[in-house]
């Protein structure tokens, strides 16, 4: 997403070969500095994940990865190691983004002192910086998730005839969660009847409520075009 004078440009990150393998290079160093800090005794912050209590009953498609998202508990940060169930991995620590992330960079200067021979912080100080860290990373992430809501429902505003497909991915009654892969928007929307989780069809915005960062959808029909087209003439 980008923003020049004033219009917002969405572009659609391809699935990529090198992402993934970006991807996976990261992990692993994470899952190596851990390892290497369990062997050496080195105080690090591990990124910890307890297991789901229970699996949802639907697993496939993206209403099966929602489910199973509402099940997943909070990741925390602890001084002792343990599992990380969402990643599979024994032991991780996030140590790629030393720029971006101050607990990465904990990270990287545990290991640099060790590796100097030079005394690192123990397990007490290390604690005080990971629940410093933590104070903020909530209202960051919110802020970030509201941020990216906000300049996706402008470029909407911006494109009042925009159309694409959304799969529902939840319904509680009348009312369903819609996710539009296009935008990366999940969005409430009325049901007039029943349908299967999974299923896609095309929608449009009646609606753009900006400052309660609201989007009013509809299921998207050709009438609608010719309904305009009517009222225009």
């Amino acid at each position: 997403m980008t923003v020049i004078d004033g219009q917002v440009t969405l572009r659609l990150l391809q699935p990529l070969r090198s992402r993934e393998l970006v991807m996976e290079a990261m992990l692993l160093a994470g899952e190596g500095a851990a390892r290497f800090g369990m062997e050496h005794d080195i105080p690090l912050p591990f990124s910890t994940q307890s297991p789901p209590d229970n699996w949802p009953e639907i697993t496939e498609g993206l209403a099966g990865m929602f489910a199973m998202r509402l099940t997943l508990k909070r990741s925390q940060m602890s001084s002792i190691p343990s599992p990380h169930a969402g990643l599979g991995l024994a032991a991780y620590v996030q140590a790629t983004s030393p720029l971006r992330r101050y607990l990465d960079l904990v990270v990287h200067q545990q290991l640099r002192a060790y590796l100097r021979g030079e005394p690192f912080m123990d397990s007490q100080d290390l604690l005080t910086r990971v629940g410093s860290a933590e104070a903020v990373i909530g209202n960051l992430r919110v802020t970030e998730r509201l941020s990216r809501k906000h300049w996706t429902l402008v470029y909407l505003k911006q494109n009042p005839t925009w159309q694409g497909n959304g799969v529902l991915i939840d319904q509680r009654g009348h009312w369903g969660k819609v996710l539009i892969p296009e935008l990366g928007l999940e969005n409430a929307l009325y049901l007039t009847s029943d349908m299967a989780l999974n299923s896609e069809f095309p929608l449009r915005f009646k609606k753009i409520k900006l400052a309660q960062l609201e989007g009013q959808l509809k299921i998207y029909q050709p009438a609608d075009d010719e309904a305009d087209d009517a009222a225009s003439e």
